[in-house]
């Protein structure tokens, strides 16, 4: 829509890699939203990551065959949905997303369980179910839920247990659908620390403070 998740895609890809952004880009109600294009274009020059236009894709993704991406891209390694919130909506970009996807990708379900849009929930609760054996959630959070092919779900497990960089979120197992995954959590503390010193002017100890290393779970922790 506006970029925010594309432009962390971009950032984080290495170089050469393609990143493929799919939206109606609709006007919106306010007069920053008038022209939500141009406003991704505009963020893009400011952040100095322009945006390749043949890689953006404007249309209802309800309506994308998969070759529309691959033809762009190739197989996709990480696929992110977060469109429309609808039941239907959930159902056709899961669809899409197996499609398009490598053997060994990802896809990531924003808004999952989120009290807000339920019907998300459902639709990651169908595709997991309807691809039994197939697919499976490998980890999930507050409001992610990320869907991986069965026979890589350990090698996932392993890269979030191990990799220092996700050395400040809390991970518990849990079962989810018919096998283990990780819920991930930034503790609270580290959450209220970032807070205050954000609130005090100080965003660089702030970013210490939200990426400390977490400790083991607590159980007044666990409802976060």
């Amino acid at each position: 829509y506006f970029g925010r998740s594309y432009f962390f895609f971009m950032k984080a890809a290495p170089s050469g890699e393609k990143v493929v952004g799919i939206d109606l880009f609709e006007p919106g109600e306010t007069a920053t939203q008038a022209d939500p294009y141009a406003a991704l274009l505009a963020h893009g020059a400011r952040l100095g990551l322009p945006v390749d236009r043949d890689l953006i894709i404007r249309a209802d993704s309800r309506l994308l065959a998969a070759p529309a991406i691959t033809e762009q891209c190739g197989k996709v390694r990480f696929f992110s949905i977060d469109g429309g919130h609808s039941l239907g909506h959930v159902k056709a970009d899961s669809a899409l997303a197996r499609a398009c996807l490598a053997d060994h990708g990802i896809i990531a379900f924003d808004d999952a369980h989120n009290p807000l849009w339920p019907e998300v929930t459902v639709g990651i609760s169908d595709f997991i179910r309807e691809n039994r054996g197939g697919f499976c959630i490998v980890a999930f959070s507050r409001f992610k839920a990320y869907a991986c092919r069965l026979e890589f779900r350990g090698l996932y497990r392993r890269v979030l247990m191990d990799s220092p960089f996700l050395d400040c979120l809390g991970k518990e197992e849990a079962e989810y659908l018919g096998s283990k995954a990780l819920f991930l959590r930034v503790p609270m503390r580290n959450r209220l620390l970032h807070e205050a010193f954000l609130r005090l002017g100080l965003p660089a100890i702030a970013e210490r403070a939200f990426c400390m290393s977490a400790a083991p779970a607590r159980k007044a922790d666990r409802d976060d």
